[in-house]
């Protein structure tokens, strides 16, 4: 369900709104659609690992589902991290602007 839904939301905002939302909040929801979308392809591979005992599996989700959720948190991390950079900047050129 989550693949699905993300995936619809993922192509509703690459190509159905334009214009209709301002451009930093759009490129937030699209980063943070693909995060999602990520977390859910990793997530069957860790329910799969957990509940099976197999060494196939085991080399399955060593090979893709571990690396998929770390780089969904760290593609999160840095993503809040530049959302936070980006309203900073924000704030100090406005105060700045108003200063003047």
């Amino acid at each position: 369900v989550g693949c699905i839904f993300n995936s619809f939301t993922l192509w509703f905002h690459c190509c159905g709104a334009h214009g209709q939302v301002s451009k930093s909040w759009m490129i937030y929801l699209k980063h943070l659609t693909a995060a999602d979308l990520l977390l859910c392809g990793s997530l069957p591979l860790r329910i799969v690992h957990y509940a099976s005992s197999s060494f196939p599996i085991h080399l399955l989700y060593c090979s893709f589902g571990a690396p998929l959720l770390f780089l969904n948190m760290v593609a999160s991390i840095l993503f809040m991290g530049y959302i936070a950079a980006n309203r900073y900047h924000t704030l100090i050129t406005s105060l700045v602007n108003n200063l003047c």
